[in-house]
Order: structure tokens, then C-alpha cells, then sequence
């Protein structure tokens, strides 16, 4: 998340990394998901999803 949030803030890579990163960081932080963040570790288990394929298609 450090890596995706510098490089989304400091505007380092392409135009669709930087909006991939953008996305995935929002959703990150957004309270309203698929699974709610309070039903701990389930919660967290789309937003690392998000995160992951962002990840791995930013590389594409």
C-alpha cells in the first residue's frame, strides 16, 4: 500500500497505473465494501483482493 500511494501521489507511472492505484486505494479506505471491515480478518479479505489485482495488473 506505501509503493501504490507513492507512486499514486507522486504521479510516477502511467496513466492506467495511476488510475488503478487510485481506485484500489479508495476502496481501500471506503467503510461501504462487499464484506464490512468490522467482521475481522474477513472483512480485509476483498480489499486485499482489490489491492492484489491492481497490483498485478499494473504490471501489464
Amino acid at each position: 500500500l506505501k509503493h501504490m500511494f507513492y507512486k499514486f501521489q507522486s504521479g510516477i507511472g502511467t496513466k492506467r497505473e495511476l488510475i488503478l492505484f487510485g481506485a484500489a486505494l479508495l476502496y481501500f479506505i471506503n467503510p461501504i465494501d462487499v464484506l464490512p471491515d468490522y467482521i475481522f480478518p474477513f472483512g480485509y479479505l476483498d480489499d486485499t483482493l482489490v489491492v492484489h489485482t491492481a497490483m498485478m495488473n499494473s504490471n501489464k
